[in-house]
Parts: C-alpha cells; structure tokens; sequence
C-alpha cells in the first residue's frame, strides 16, 4: 500500500510534467476578451515582393464598428470602413488590391464569409474606397498584388489565400 505522502509527490509530479491541454483554435495573439478587439481603430497592410525586393501594394484607412448590442451572446454590429489602395509598381501590367475578409451573422444565427476587394491598376497612384456592412462578427485587411487582368476580375485564388491577413475586429461572447 502506498503512503499519503509519497502518493501526494507522485501527483504533484504527475501536474508538473502533465502538457499544457490544447485548444482546437489556439493563437497566442489573439486578445482574452471582446474588449481587446478596438471597435474602431486604423489600418496600414503592405505587400512585398521578395524578388524585387520592394513593396507592390498598400492598403490604409479606418474601420469603426456601431451599433453594437452588448447583450447579445455574440455581438454584431455595422462595419464602416474607408481608406484607399496604393499600388506601388511602375507601368500599368499589376494590379494592386486592397482585401477585406468579412464574417457576418445572418438572421437565423449562422456566420457567413464573404470578401470585398478595391482594385488599382495604375502604377503609383491611390484609388480611395468607402465601404459598410452590417452584422459583422469579423472584419480582416490585407493588401496583394496581382497581374493585370481584364476590368471586373477577381483577385487569383494566390492573391486572395497566401496569407497576410490582419484581423481587425472580431465579436467574442
């Protein structure tokens, strides 16, 4: 039979060396609560090509989230965004574009993704943009270049998924 005390070393240790547990959706930077995501704040997202060695696009502005009901589970509220898309290149074959990957809470409760993006072509010039969309439960930015393709394309599906993204807002319960 096994003493009090050495049973209580053998759990003591057994805590000690026990791995931390592990959370399905883990990210060290994501804020403990709803109050470390800013209701309104700026941006500033670059994209830089590593074998030019300089920066081909840039997406600024501003976002503030209204009217936000604090009593919901997980609050939602209108996304107003306004900034404006750089593209940095010389000549007119890229194309600069400013992202925004919106999730938004529909009427029966699911969340939804869907994506607005400004694009620039000309090289070294700023198009502005100015945006709303309600019942956002989170709001992202990241700037991307791409080809020049014909008027109304969408961004390639390289543009859009190789990373980049910053969070700027999200609802937590």
């Amino acid at each position: 039979m096994i003493g009090t005390p050495l049973l209580a070393r053998l759990v003591m240790a057994a805590a000690i060396t026990a791995p931390a547990p592990v959370t399905a959706h883990a990210d060290a930077r994501r804020p403990a609560t709803a109050a470390d995501w800013p209701e309104s704040g700026s941006f500033l997202r670059y994209d830089y090509d590593p074998a030019t060695g300089k920066f081909e696009a840039s997406t600024k502005g501003t976002y503030e989230i209204t009217g936000i009901h604090p009593d919901l589970f997980q609050p939602v509220g209108t996304a107003h965004v306004k900034g404006n898309v750089t593209n940095h290149a010389t000549g007119d074959f890229r194309c600069a574009f400013g992202l925004f990957r919106i999730t938004y809470r529909t009427a029966d409760g699911n969340l939804l993704p869907t994506m607005k993006y400004y694009r620039n072509c000309k090289g070294k010039t700023a198009l502005t943009f100015e945006f709303s969309y309600p019942n956002v439960h989170r709001l992202e930015v990241k700037a991307c270049t791409d080809g020049k393709r014909p008027e109304g394309t969408r961004p390639s599906l390289h543009c859009v998924e190789s990373g980049g993204w910053k969070v700027l807002y999200v609802s937590y319960p």
